[in-house]
C-alpha cells in the first residue's frame, strides 16, 4: 500500500519539489521506519515500518531513474539506469548475509546508516537542469552550456 501511494505521489512531489529534493524528503521516512524497528514493542510498530518503508522506496523507485535520465551522458544512461535495480537485488542479498551474522535487533542500527548517509550526501548535489528550466529559473537557465562529458556547467560550477 506504502509503495502503491509512493508511485501515485511521486511524479507531482517531483514537478513541484523538484527530483533532488523529492528524493530527500523520501529518505525521511526510510529514517523513521528504521527507528521504528529499533523502538519496536507491538506488531503494530513493524506494519507503520513496512509503510513507510513501501512509501520512501515507491518514490525512489519512480525519482531515481528521472534524476538519472535528465543527468547521465546518452552512452552511459542505460547503465546507469539499470544499477537501481542491480543495487536493490545486492541490498536483498547482503541483507540475507546480514541477518546470518548479526542479532535482529543490530541489524537496523546498520540500515538506519545507509538512508542517513545518502540524505547527507544527495543533499549537496545540484537539481536537475531540466528542472531548473521547467521552473522558469532563467538566471540559471541561461548560464547553462552543455560540456564535452554531458554535464552541464555553470561558470565554474559543474550541475
Amino acid at each position: 500500500v506504502g509503495g502503491f501511494l509512493g508511485n501515485v505521489v511521486s511524479g507531482w512531489m517531483a514537478n513541484r519539489y523538484g527530483r533532488k529534493l523529492t528524493a530527500c524528503l523520501a529518505a525521511i521516512p526510510q529514517i523513521i521506519s528504521w527507528i521504528m524497528v529499533i523502538i519496536a514493542t507491538n506488531p503494530y510498530y513493524l506494519m507503520v515500518m513496512r509503510f513507510l518503508a513501501g512509501f520512501s522506496g515507491g518514490v525512489c523507485f519512480m525519482v531515481i531513474p528521472m534524476f538519472i535520465g535528465e543527468i547521465a551522458e546518452d552512452r552511459i544512461r542505460g547503465l546507469l539506469s539499470s544499477t537501481l535495480v542491480f543495487t536493490c537485488n545486492a541490498g536483498i542479498l547482503i541483507m540475507y548475509i546480514l541477518g546470518d551474522l548479526f542479532p535482529y535487533k543490530t541489524i537496523p542500527w546498520i540500515l538506519l546508516a545507509f538512508p542517513v548517509l545518502f540524505l547527507a550526501c544527495f543533499s549537496f548535489i545540484p537539481d536537475t537542469p531540466f528542472y531548473l528550466m521547467q521552473q522558469n529559473n532563467y538566471t540559471v537557465k541561461d548560464n547553462l552550456t552543455p560540456t564535452a562529458s554531458g554535464c552541464y556547467k555553470s561558470g565554474s560550477i559543474l550541475i
